[in-house]
């Protein structure tokens, strides 16, 4: 039987033997971790000759194009990812020796122009499908004019920006299936989504993994160019065709609230090549230890799993059912609710594994295992993780005296090879009571997009960007 999903800090001398337990295992992770690191960079070398950080930016996942990769290539494409004014990239984002292709106008537009602290308006919905649809057709008139002219994948350069195209197509997709979910959940008044009870998600998933394939023939091989082509031109009609059913849907409740569910600040999940690489060893173990996985289900946490998700049903190459469970409330509140299973998991119930990007205090997990376990007399085989707790976050896990339990994660819990983005803070501190470290920041993803996107100086001064470049405006007038 399962091990309880938390663990109780207690006095300090438990935190010491808790951190030192931590540190045993990740400093197996690591080694696990640079052992598929160099198993990937010789594959990909040996297709293109440079590694995975010089395809994949290291700290977004974001696709990288290098200053003298845009110098030396010419085409229709570049010049969309290129557009300015004033200086300032729409579709893409300059950073210190390159540029990610990923903008405000679009990737980044909730992060730039929604008021900070205020929900999502519907006026900033509707603005927001305007600039995807002008980018997204922009966007196909540019790459069947390089096919016409033979420039269409001339260069691994050039292939860079298709998986930039895709890396944005992917992101517009899971935006449409947040929103979805979050429409059936106010339909049916239900905390978990049945995906194969509801045709669109079918369409949803069809359009994403065959993203997910061509992303993945071009950084690791046999790609076909013509089919590529025929592929991405496919999955732009077909996002454009998304988007606007979804966003038109969510426009018509005119709610900020719902506007706010539906369309996330920002995925801390957001790197394709994270996540495939990391949910492809989670399903060869499980193929390796379970016998009839068409027998699963896999329940996403939402929103941090969609992505995972899908990609895993893709890898274990079964007919397993996809279920996505949504929480009662947010984080920080989480953290104070009791979510104590009522009855034991049964033996004969329906197998699930469980999927989430992240675990720290171990809450949402305890959550989902007595939600599946009470209301679906689920037993749960194994949870699937992105990334694993970190000591930098044991002050909060202290804060709440509650940490996941690591003899759960060591039995139970799959994958989780990836440090997860969080800054370190010291013991007895809540600064900005959300765990901030002496510079505000808790998420490192979000402060370093953050900090190259206020560089590029288009947004507006109240939103997320403009907040956080406050602390910077004493440089401008010096």
């Amino acid at each position: 039987m399962m091990s309880d999903v938390c663990l109780i800090s207690g006095d300090i001398k438990n935190v010491q033997v808790y951190t030192k337990h931590l540190a045993r295992i990740l400093e197996e992770l690591d080694n696990k971790r640079s052992h598929l690191k160099k198993k990937i960079d010789d594959i990909i070398y040996s297709k293109h000759k440079c590694f995975c950080d010089d395809i994949f930016d290291r700290v977004t996942g974001g696709i990288y194009i290098k200053d003298y990769e845009c110098q030396l290539m010419d085409s229709e494409l570049k010049r969309i990812f290129c557009f300015s004014k004033g200086n300032s990239y729409w579709y893409s984002c300059p950073l210190d020796n390159g540029l990610l292709l990923r903008g405000p106008m679009v990737y980044y537009y909730i992060v730039c122009f929604k008021e900070k602290g205020k929900k999502v308006t519907s006026k900033e919905v509707e603005q927001w499908r305007g600039h995807i649809n002008v980018f997204l057709e922009n966007m196909e008139m540019a790459i069947e004019n390089d096919f016409n002219n033979n420039l269409f994948g001339r260069s691994f350069i050039y292939l860079k920006f298709i998986l930039g195209c895709f890396d944005y197509l992917r992101h517009l997709v899971l935006h449409c299936i947040n929103a979805e979910c979050v429409l059936i959940n106010i339909e049916l008044k239900n905390p978990h989504i049945i995906c194969d009870d509801h045709e669109i998600f079918v369409q949803f998933e069809k359009n994403l993994k065959t993203i997910h394939q061509q992303m993945h023939e071009i950084v690791f091989g046999g790609i076909c160019i013509p089919e590529l082509y025929e592929k991405i031109m496919s999955c732009c009609k077909t996002t454009r065709q998304m988007v606007n059913r979804i966003y038109s849907n969510v426009l018509k409740l005119n709610d900020k609230d719902i506007n706010t569910k539906c369309f996330r600040l920002h995925r801390e999940a957001d790197s394709f090549i994270e996540n495939s690489i990391t949910m492809k060893y989670v399903a060869d173990i499980i193929l390796n230890k379970l016998d009839d996985v068409s027998a699963l289900t896999l329940c996403g946490v939402l929103s941090g799993a969609l992505e995972l998700t899908f990609m895993l049903r893709s890898y274990v190459m079964g007919q397993c059912k996809v279920v996505f469970i949504s929480m009662p409330c947010d984080y920080l509140n989480r953290q104070e609710m009791n979510f104590s299973r009522c009855s034991p998991q049964i033996d004969d119930g329906p197998k699930y594994i469980v999927i989430d990007d992240n675990v720290m205090t171990g809450k949402t997990l305890e959550y989902v295992y007595a939600y599946l376990s009470d209301k679906l007399s689920a037993k749960i085989e194994y949870f699937a993780l992105l990334r694993h707790p970190d000591i930098n976050r044991i002050p909060q896990m202290v804060a709440y005296k509650k940490a996941v339990d690591l003899d759960f994660l060591k039995k139970y819990c799959l994958g989780y090879l990836n440090e997860s983005p969080y800054s370190k803070i010291k013991m007895d501190t809540n600064l900005g009571g959300e765990f901030l470290d002496e510079l505000g920041v808790f998420t490192l993803t979000g402060d370093y997009f953050l900090r190259f996107l206020y560089k590029n100086a288009l947004f507006s001064r109240n939103s997320e960007v403009g907040c956080y470049g406050r602390k910077f405006e004493m440089y401008d007038s010096m």
